[in-house]
Parts: C-alpha cells; sequence; structure tokens
C-alpha cells in the first residue's frame, strides 16, 4: 500500500523520504552551509528538479536555463573575437604611427610639423569616430573630417 501523505503542523502535505547516507550528508552539508533547515534545502531541490525535468512550467527559469547555456556555448566565439579585436587595435595604432613616422621622415624638418598636427587631428577623429551615434551617418562624418584635415593643410 502506498505511503499517503500526511498533514504536518504547517498544513502542508508531508511525504516521509528514504535517501542514501552520502545524499543525507550532502544535503545536512549544504543546509549547515546555508544555516537553513534540511526540509527547505529538500523542498528546493525537488522544485528544481521538477523545474528541469518540465513537470513545472516556471518562464524565469527556463530563460534562465537557455541564457546560461547560450552564454556558455559563445564564450570560446566571444573571447576569440575580444583577441582579433585587441590585435587588430595593436596592429592599427602600429600602423598610424608608421605612417605618422614615415610621412615626417619624408620631408624636411621645418615642415613636419605639418605631420603632427595631421597625427593630432585623425587622433582626435578617431576618438570622435568611436563615439559616434547609431545615428550617425559613417561616410558623411568621413567625408567632413577628412575635409577639415585638407582645409588645415596649409595652416599647420
Amino acid at each position: 500500500m502506498a505511503n499517503k501523505p500526511t498533514i504536518d503542523r504547517h498544513r502542508n502535505p508531508c511525504i516521509p523520504v528514504r535517501c542514501d547516507k552520502d545524499t543525507y550528508d550532502t544535503i545536512s552539508k549544504i543546509a549547515t552551509g546555508k544555516n537553513l533547515p534540511m526540509s527547505d534545502i529538500v523542498r528546493s531541490l525537488i522544485q528544481d528538479g521538477l523545474k528541469v525535468q518540465g513537470y513545472i512550467q516556471d518562464e524565469d527559469y527556463l530563460r534562465q536555463m537557455v541564457f546560461a547555456a547560450v552564454q556558455e556555448a559563445l564564450k570560446p566565439s566571444v573571447d576569440r573575437l575580444a583577441s582579433i579585436g585587441a590585435k587588430n587595435t595593436q596592429i592599427a595604432a602600429a600602423s598610424f604611427f608608421m605612417n605618422t613616422y614615415a610621412a615626417a621622415a619624408a620631408l624636411p624638418q621645418r615642415e613636419r610639423t605639418q605631420v603632427e598636427t595631421a597625427a593630432g587631428q585623425a587622433r582626435e577623429m578617431g576618438i570622435q569616430y568611436l563615439r559616434l551615434g547609431k545615428e550617425r551617418d559613417i561616410d558623411t562624418f568621413i567625408k567632413q573630417g577628412t575635409g577639415e584635415m585638407i582645409s588645415n593643410l596649409g595652416t599647420g
């Protein structure tokens, strides 16, 4: 004959459960670590198990599980893209400095100030580019910035 749930003093059904010593010890350690009664831990574990098995529909819990699984699956790709982005930034900086050096080296000493000025303007445009909002057209930004740099050629 199957055990029928009994009613405890809190008016919740009570299900007597037996478990092996290792399971009991694990639940006991969790309860001690969280400073909670073992019954609270068992109820929580049962609820989580029912959610995982799909017996209880909990959209937030499912969303969290899917999010965690997607995050874990994408982490290697995200890390790889971050690494590629960092290397790209290093190469871009090296290219910027090499171009500045080559331009300055090709000019007589008295005309190098113009290269330094243009390099400073290019750097400022790069910073403005990073702050560019989605609503701003990149082509217009580049055209305006290039126009400003060209118009300053004779003033440096």
